[in-house]
């Protein structure tokens, strides 16, 4: 069935239609997750796709339009292009400039916007053969919401956090250090800004659970944030140590249900080990204790029975969280920079006097611990 197409629809229908493509808009309501999209557009027809704007050390711009469950690895595409050194993502203001739209409604028919020719297209040769292409059709969530709410279209920091717990949320608003991001469109959490030791980050409290966390990242880096990282409290399954210490999760368990609307059935959902080694090497260099390895991700605390817990044991598994998994599925898809922490606090409640998180309900050496892992990741990102 036809829909009545807005302005910007009507140009691009008009355009197509002009060379001999006949267009048929199909009703798609707003959304903000691959999970939302596929139950949105249940039993819809055609490849979908996920849309990179990138540039090279040139400045020469890339669009890279790849199959939506495609893994991009930016560390070696440059040299299946042709780009002068590593790829790193454009700013927000670069989309809107030069393709005419938010970078979360990116889509190949943007083009039409480029007068100059300024970009480079780079077409996954998966898709090339498929009889029915999908795209975003010119219209975006987060200009709408920006509209509806009267907001500026500023840009996220580039650096921002997951702070499940609210913990480092609540630490900086008591002490006067944060404040409210004025562009932050999202109609479920506040953004919020601070500086620490140098850099300037977006913070998003109690984003508790794989779906909601997967939901908050997708917006994030629609709004222009390059690198996200995740601290989130986590239960104790290999004692390692004596809590409270932190974990450079490097792969997690999927035992919930958003990481397999990113990526196809695995056991496990790993971190990009690059990021991992980096966050490795920037703790260890100032002697703090970390471990790294393998966490289970759960969608719910009632999950965690002794029988769970004993499998995991015997996996190896470090810790219990509850977001990682879907994250770590999220970057991969997505082709995005994101690590995560679990903060070891406790052990599941089994031992008097559980659930002590250190000074500031553990916010100051989370703090700490983030500002090392993104000083590094400043230090080597592509310029």
């Amino acid at each position: 069935m036809k829909t009545r197409a807005g302005p910007r629809q009507q140009e691009l229908i008009e355009f197509l239609e002009s060379i001999g493509i006949n267009v048929n808009p199909v009703p798609y309501p707003a959304h903000s997750t691959v999970e939302e999209g596929r139950s949105l557009r249940g039993n819809m027809p055609g490849t979908f796709t996920k849309n990179l704007l990138l540039k090279d050390k040139k400045g020469r711009l890339f669009l890279v339009v790849a199959e939506e469950t495609r893994s991009i690895d930016l560390r070696t595409l440059h040299v299946k292009i042709g780009a002068s050194g590593r790829l790193g993502f454009v700013s927000p203001d670069i989309v809107r400039e030069i393709l005419g739209v938010e970078p979360g409604a990116l889509t190949p028919l943007a083009l039409m916007h480029d007068r100059n020719h300024a970009t480079t297209v780079v077409l996954d040769g998966k898709i090339m053969n498929d009889s029915q292409l999908n795209f975003h059709p010119l219209v975006s969530l987060l200009r709408e919401a920006r509209r509806q709410k009267g907001l500026s279209s500023a840009a996220v920091p580039d650096i921002c956090i997951l702070d499940p717990d609210g913990d480092i949320v609540r630490h900086l608003r008591a002490a006067g250090r944060a404040d409210r991001h004025p562009g932050w469109a999202c109609y479920h959490t506040d953004l919020y800004v601070f500086r620490h030791e140098g850099h300037e980050y977006g913070i998003v409290g109690c984003a508790v659970g794989a779906a909601f966390a997967v939901l908050i990242a997708e917006e994030l880096f629609a709004s222009g944030c390059r690198f996200l990282l995740s601290v989130t409290s986590a239960g104790q399954i290999l004692p390692a140590q004596a809590p409270p210490y932190f974990i450079v999760i490097d792969r997690a368990l999927r035992d919930e249900g958003t990481s397999y609307h990113y990526l196809p059935p695995s056991d496990y959902s790993d971190a990009d080990g690059h990021l991992v080694q980096l966050a490795r090497e920037a703790l260890t260099a100032v002697e703090i204790s970390v471990q790294v390895g393998a966490s289970w991700t759960t969608d719910a605390p009632f999950r965690e029975t002794q029988e769970a817990i004993n499998a995991a044991l015997q996996a190896g598994i470090l810790a219990v969280e509850m977001e990682a998994a879907a994250l770590y599925a999220f970057a991969k898809a997505r082709g995005q920079s994101v690590l995560c922490f679990a903060h070891v606090t406790n052990q599941m409640g089994r031992i008097e006097g559980d659930f002590e998180k250190g000074a500031a309900d553990g916010a100051e050496e989370s703090l700490r611990v983030i500002s090392l892992a993104a000083g590094r990741w400043c230090a080597e990102r592509p310029s």
